[in-house]
Parts: structure tokens; C-alpha cells; sequence
């Protein structure tokens, strides 16, 4: 099944995240890069740590935080090694300390939403109670040739199939609905997949490359999108709101290319501070 109609969530001037739908790919030409130019910026500092960023917008973003209705707030977070790698504490600290919060781990290096030797499904199996719930969508599925499914796996509208539980859209909607039947009141963020280096599929929103089932991880995004889209869940669009290109990545990546480095978790914590304080 193809999407026709997916999400677009743009960074725009004003730095407000807006929801729109639209009936194209996410073509090149909406790709929000070129506006991230670094003379635009200055460099701030985080536990030493370069962020690229504007300081009006970090103030705003700080001021956010402090009115924010999701301050002292119990946080879960779901995933692959994006959560739990070397240098993730930065990331959860940044963010603990601007929202007063605490962020409790349950994210696996290497688990995506349907992968066979471990997935996010079980992490929310597990997880105790929270206040919000958070889901890191990785390269996981993508890379262990998951199929994608389609935004009806695991809902009412195929009779809840457990077979249906296998594709990464089965995968969300299962930790979607076990989370609600958790803790009805809690809310549910999800944070879409981010780009890699590894190679052109990571980092091409057209690309022509694929996994062995012939899937891009294009489509692998537009799902994530949708799913949250038909859950009423604020999805962050990582790919295009990030400022990181192939002509800038490499501070923010490990040797790999894949994983983040301190600049990139400190560069992405801002981003998403704005996205859990303000939803």
C-alpha cells in the first residue's frame, strides 16, 4: 500500500512545528536544510559540547521549557542505541534539566519496532508507569529488512491480527495501543527516524536504494508519520527539521556514520526539548 497523503511537518521562521498534509513525496524541494546555513548561527555551548543554534532560539526554547505544562514530569523512552549509546546521557540530561523531568531508558541498541531478536514492542511491554511516553523511531526496521506494513496493521480495522505485530506499522500501533491501555491519561510522542552516512539511502529522501525488500527508508518515515498522524500522536520530523547534510554531518556522527557523537546529541536535545515542551 502506498501513502498518498502523508505528514509534513516543517520547521518554519518562527521556529513553530506545523502539521500539514499533502499529496506529493517529501520532495527535495521542501527539504528545510538549505535555510540552516552556519553563518546564520552561533556556537553555543553545552557541558562542552558544540550546538549549532541561534541564542534567541535557545531563549525561546528555555522559556518554553519554563512554562511548559510538561515540566516535573516522569518521561519513557523507547528505541534502538539512539536512546542508550555512548553519549546519550547528554542528550537526557539537556533535557532533564530544562524540564525539571526524569527520563527512565527502556530503548535497546539495535531494536526497531518489529526486529525478531528484540523490539520496541517488548520495551513498552515492560515499561512501569509515566507521565509521557516516547517513542525513538530508529534505522532498525529498515536495516533488518522488517517489512513496513501498512497503517492498518494491529488496529481495529484488520481485527487487532497478531501476525500483523511483524511490520514496523503493526510494531507502533501495538506500543501505541498497549501504552494507552497502560496509562489512558499519559501522552504519546513520537520522534521520527533521523538521516545516516553510512551510505545513500540514509541520507537521500529520493533515493533509488533500497533494502533487500526493495523498500527506501523514505517509506519506512512516511509510515512513522502516519501511524502517529492516525493515532492523533505530535510526530517530530527529524529528517527535515535537523540541519545536518551531507556537507555538514560529520561532527555530529561517530567514525560510522550512524550513531551520534556529543555535538550530535547535544545539537539534537534542543530540538527536541522544543518538541516535548510544547506538545
Amino acid at each position: 500500500m502506498k501513502i498518498k497523503h502523508i505528514i509534513k511537518i516543517l520547521l518554519l521562521s518562527t521556529y513553530c512545528i506545523h502539521f500539514m498534509s499533502c499529496n506529493d513525496s517529501y520532495a527535495e524541494e521542501h527539504f528545510m536544510a538549505n535555510i540552516w546555513e552556519d553563518k546564520n548561527f552561533n556556537y553555543q555551548y553545552y557541558n562542552d559540547n558544540v550546538i549549532i543554534f541561534d541564542e534567541a532560539y535557545q531563549q525561546r526554547v528555555i522559556d518554553l521549557c519554563s512554562q511548559s505544562e510538561n515540566r516535573n514530569k516522569s518521561i519513557a523512552l523507547f528505541g534502538g542505541s539512539h536512546t542508550c549509546s555512548t553519549y546519550s546521557s547528554i542528550y537526557r540530561k539537556y533535557i532533564e534539566e530544562h524540564l525539571n523531568a526524569t527520563i527512565t531508558v527502556y530503548g535497546v541498541g539495535g531494536q526497531g519496532f518489529a526486529t525478531s531478536s528484540g523490539n520496541v514492542q517488548e520495551q513498552v511491554d515492560r515499561a512501569g508507569i509515566h507521565d509521557i511516553y516516547i517513542l525513538w523511531c530508529s534505522t532498525n526496521d529498515l536495516a533488518a529488512n522488517i517489512y513496513p506494513g501498512t497503517i492498518f496493521d494491529f488496529t481495529s480495522v484488520d481485527g487487532y491480527n497478531q501476525k500483523a505485530r511483524n511490520t514496523q506499522c503493526g510494531g507502533i500501533n501495538y506500543c501505541i495501543k498497549t501504552i494507552r491501555e497502560k496509562h489512558p491519561d499519559a501522552k504519546i510522542l513520537m520522534l521520527g527516524s533521523q538521516k545516516f552516512f553510512t551510505s545513500e539511502i540514509g541520507c537521500t529522501w529520493n533515493s533509488s536504494k533500497t533494502n533487500t525488500l526493495g523498500y527506501p527508508y523514505s517509506h519506512y518515515i512516511m509510515l512513522q508519520a502516519a501511524c502517529a498522524q492516525q493515532a492523533k500522536i505530535p510526530f517530530f520530523d527529524t529528517w527535515n527539521t535537523l540541519p545536518i547534510t551531507t556537507v555538514n554531518y560529520k561532527p555530529y556522527f561517530l567514525s560510522d556514520h550512524l550513531h551520534n557523537s556529543k555535538t550530535g546529541y547535544a545539537n539534537i536535545a534542543l530540538y527536541h526539548l522544543e518538541f516535548i515542551a510544547t506538545h
